[in-house]
């Protein structure tokens, strides 16, 4: 996640919206801080962007495009070649 986090910088707090979306409809935010009244975007998508709202209420975007899809490709691409083994165990 931490590589991912230079190229979209709040991929972190939109994630952990969806894994604690009961709080954030009960506007509570990041660290159990009280969130500000207003209209929150728990999930939705806006054209070709994927937008939520991160842990202080504010909407962000993720693009939803083949560039996007490649960079978390190339990530996941890195982790698996770091990893030692040539496979399956004989």
């Amino acid at each position: 996640m931490e590589a991912l986090a230079g190229l979209y910088p709040h991929l972190r707090s939109m994630r952990n919206t969806g894994q604690h979306i009961d709080e954030r409809i009960r506007r509570i935010g990041a660290k159990g801080k009280q969130m500000p009244p207003g209209v929150i975007v728990l999930e939705a998508i806006d054209g070709r962007d994927f937008v939520s709202c991160d842990g202080e209420g504010i909407a962000r975007r993720l693009p939803v495009r083949a560039e996007t899809l490649g960079a978390f490709v190339a990530k996941a691409q890195a982790v698996v070649d770091a990893l030692d083994g040539d496979g399956a165990p004989e």
